[in-house]
């Protein structure tokens, strides 16, 4: 199945399926993540890794009732704190597709934890037992220069765009990496099923396999700021038309990379929910956005809609959203909600998600823009100042 075009013509956005994994000799299917905890467990070398995480989160629990600290709060750290624990300590990636340190989630765009110098290597002689990061965007290129080709105007635009980014392309580029980490974030990092400390691969390191370097930092478990999420997705596209694809990775893969990834596939794709996108990195690697992180996907497939309507359009979509906002009585206001064009009603439904508390259009993040006397702006004026540029 393939997602509708980006523009008139020009590569597609395509469901990456488990029938299209890259080749690794450890590749091991499991159907569940208690499986794989179970096999990582085996191996007692992991052992003190796992002890030393529940000795720390014990730690953490203590101090949080300690602190005062509510149950939700305790329960929400246990879940963060696992992630770590099995992207990193327990080596989890060894172990089925959604697993892997690396995984393709559309055509183009590959998601990974944060790359490691030992990560890269050569492009020449492999045994296709271990294909390294630069390798997959080697081939992942490959691909994609057998798609059609754009028009020429089109072309030209994209090279402009990129090139207004910051960012220098030439005939000799196979990729663009996008690391969404904070600076001093990652200057070490654990290595995936070791008890050692690594580094991190930089810019350097990818330049020798002419592969660019792009970093635009997120805070983590925090929502995405929508101004800088729409830079991205513009670059991602303008890649896409130029058929070079993009490593995007934070420092599990799991959060951070995985919202730019489902916001690009929703922000570039033609008739694309923000539901179907998530869906589609979900299938293709295991992920663990929060609720605040997933409300920025609905935001952007929001605005993308306002950006495409007519202006009568806009006028019933303002309205709609008022008419929601103004309406007290929770059973009328949820039956409006459900009585809502799909992109509206998915909005409200993931903003209940994030926090139950918020419930007008201006409670959502970067949605809650005020005058300068201090009140919120109307609908409009916050929709037509967040659109994202042509």
């Amino acid at each position: 199945m393939s997602i509708p075009p980006v523009g008139s013509s020009g590569p597609v956005l395509a469901f990456a399926t488990p029938t299209q994994p890259f080749k690794s000799g450890t590749d091991k299917k499991v159907t569940s993540v208690a499986s794989s905890l179970w096999q990582a467990l085996k191996s007692w070398k992991l052992i003190p890794v796992f002890l030393v995480g529940l000795v720390t989160y014990i730690g953490q629990a203590l101090y949080s009732l300690a602190s005062g600290r509510t149950k939700k709060t305790l329960l929400f750290g246990l879940t963060f704190f696992n992630m770590p624990l099995i992207s990193n300590g327990l080596g989890l990636e060894r172990f089925g597709l959604r697993y892997k340190a690396i995984n393709l989630v559309a055509e183009g765009i590959l998601v990974s934890r944060i790359p490691l110098k030992e990560d890269l290597g050569s492009t020449e002689g492999t045994d296709n037992q271990h294909i390294t990061f630069n390798e997959q965007l080697v081939n992942e290129k490959k691909r994609l220069d057998t798609l059609p080709a754009s028009s020429t105007h089109d072309l030209n635009s994209a090279k402009q765009q990129v090139l207004d980014y910051g960012v220098t392309i030439n005939e000799t580029t196979q990729g663009i990496v996008i690391d969404l980490t904070e600076e001093g974030e990652t200057t070490k990092v654990w290595k995936p099923g070791t008890l050692s400390m690594r580094t991190p691969a930089t810019a350097a390191d990818w330049a020798k396999h002419n592969i660019g370097y792009v970093r635009k930092s997120f805070p983590d478990f925090k929502a995405a700021n929508i101004g800088n999420t729409q830079e991205l997705i513009k670059l991602i596209g303008s890649l896409r038309i130029l058929k070079i694809p993009v490593l995007i990775h934070c420092a599990k893969g799991i959060g951070r990379s995985a919202t730019i990834a489902c916001a690009a596939i929703a922000g570039i794709g033609k008739g694309i929910t923000a539901q179907r996108a998530i869906n589609q990195v979900q299938a293709n690697r295991a992920i663990g956005m929060n609720f605040k992180q997933e409300l920025v996907i609905y935001q952007i497939r929001l605005l993308k809609l306002y950006k495409e309507q007519s202006s009568d359009e806009r006028k019933a979509t303002i309205e709609c959203i008022k008419d929601i906002d103004k309406e007290k009585k929770p059973e009328l206001r949820a039956q409006k909600i459900q009585e809502s064009p799909l992109e509206i009603r998915d909005f409200y439904q993931a903003l209940s998600r994030a926090d139950n508390s918020w419930k007008s259009f201006v409670d959502a993040p970067d949605f809650n823009q005020k005058n300068s006397a201090g009140q919120p702006l109307d609908v409009q004026t916050i929709l037509e100042r967040l659109l994202p540029s042509p």
